[in-house]
C-alpha cells in the first residue's frame, strides 16, 4: 500500500470515527442527524466570522429551502439557534448559535479537544502546517466532487 493511500485510509477512519461521536452528541442532546450537522455548520460559520442564512444554509445541507425552514424552526425553539438581522443588511436574517448551545457542545466535545490538543502536543509547527494543508486540500477536493443527487 501507498504512503498516500494510507493517509487517504486514516482520513477516511477519522471521518467516520468523527460521524460516530457527531452522532452520539445528537443523540445526548435529543437532536437528529441532520439538525446536529446544521449546528456545527452555523458555528463553524460564526467561527470564522462569517455570517450564515437559512438559503446558505440549505445548500450546505442539501435540503429544500422548506425543509431549512422547519429544521431552524425546530433549534430556535429548542433554544440552540437564533435568527438576528444581517449586520450588512437589516432586511436579511442570519442565524446565530446561541451561548447555551454553545457550552452544551463544549461540555459534550470538551474532554475530546483536550484530549487530542494533547495527543497532538508534540507536532512542530511545521508538521501541524503539512497537515493543515493537506486536509485543506481532502475537503477542497471532496467539496468540489459532490455525490450526484
Amino acid at each position: 500500500m501507498s504512503l498516500h493511500q494510507e493517509v487517504l485510509d486514516q482520513v477516511r477512519a477519522v471521518a467516520a470515527v468523527t460521524t460516530r461521536l457527531g452522532d452520539a452528541f445528537a443523540q445526548a442532546t435529543g437532536l437528529n442527524r441532520t439538525d446536529a450537522t446544521a449546528l456545527a455548520m452555523v458555528m463553524d460559520a460564526g467561527d470564522a466570522g462569517d455570517d450564515i442564512g437559512p438559503s446558505q444554509l440549505a445548500r450546505q445541507l442539501r435540503v429544500t429551502t422548506a425543509a431549512t425552514t422547519a429544521l431552524v424552526d425546530r433549534l430556535v425553539a429548542a433554544g440552540h439557534l437564533e435568527r438576528v438581522p444581517d449586520p450588512s443588511d437589516r432586511r436579511r436574517l442570519v442565524l446565530r448559535i446561541t451561548t447555551s448551545a454553545l457550552s452544551e457542545g463544549r461540555e459534550f466535545f470538551g474532554s475530546v479537544n483536550t484530549a487530542l490538543l494533547a495527543a497532538t502536543s508534540g507536532f512542530t509547527a511545521d508538521e501541524l502546517d503539512v497537515v493543515a494543508r493537506y486536509l485543506g486540500v481532502v475537503r477542497a477536493t471532496i467539496e468540489q466532487h459532490p455525490p450526484e443527487a
